[in-house]
């Protein structure tokens, strides 16, 4: 039993060697990304756009303070100018609906839809019918723009050989000589 817990032991650390570790970041509690709010602050003051996005998003979502969408937007504006494109795109769904604190601006939202686009935010780019797709309720709309692929190198032209088949020829077999042996003559009856 000893050798056989050793054994997956060992397996399990052959395992997590040779695929590597996992692509996980756990964020811990005490920073911006896991909710706490002076971090946020502090380091949107500092300029760190990641930060001044997450602050407006708590605003917008009065998670944590209270609900302000003028702080929300003042914030998200400060993300977008420093080009995060999600913030670019928060902005639009703003001014987009529109609301008590803030009236709707259809052209400052389709300015913002498309900065957030160019920023590589899929989900701001409008579609065929020229509208851009609403939100979903807890869509923080963080996308990525697939980067294109390579083009495929052309396949190299493969010959095949031309293969004949060989010419089956009978053998020839050598001729014997005959050995010169006198037959015997036998006698012819009545003669």
């Amino acid at each position: 039993m000893v050798a056989y817990r050793g054994f997956i032991a060992a397996a399990g650390l052959w395992l997590v060697t040779a695929c590597g570790p996992a692509n996980v970041q756990l964020v811990k509690a005490q920073d911006c990304d896991g909710g706490n709010l002076k971090d946020c602050r502090e380091r949107c003051d500092q300029n760190v756009p990641r930060a001044c996005y997450r602050l407006g998003w708590f605003h917008e979502r009065g998670q944590g303070v209270a609900r302000d969408i003028r702080s929300a937007v003042s914030l998200y504006q400060k993300a977008c100018d420093a080009g995060m494109a999600i913030s670019c795109r928060a902005l639009a769904i703003i001014y987009a609906r529109g609301g008590d604190e803030v009236p709707a601006d259809k052209r400052k939202a389709a300015q913002y839809y498309e900065e957030a686009c160019k920023g590589g935010v899929l989900a701001a780019c409008p579609d065929r019918s020229g509208l851009v797709a609403e939100p979903e309720f807890g869509d923080l709309g963080i996308k990525v723009k697939a980067p294109e692929a390579p083009a495929l190198p052309q396949a190299p032209t493969i010959q095949t050989p031309t293969i004949q088949a060989p010419t089956l020829q009978t053998p020839s077999l050598p001729s014997v000589p005959q050995p010169s042996v006198p037959q015997p003559t036998l006698p012819t009856p009545g003669l």
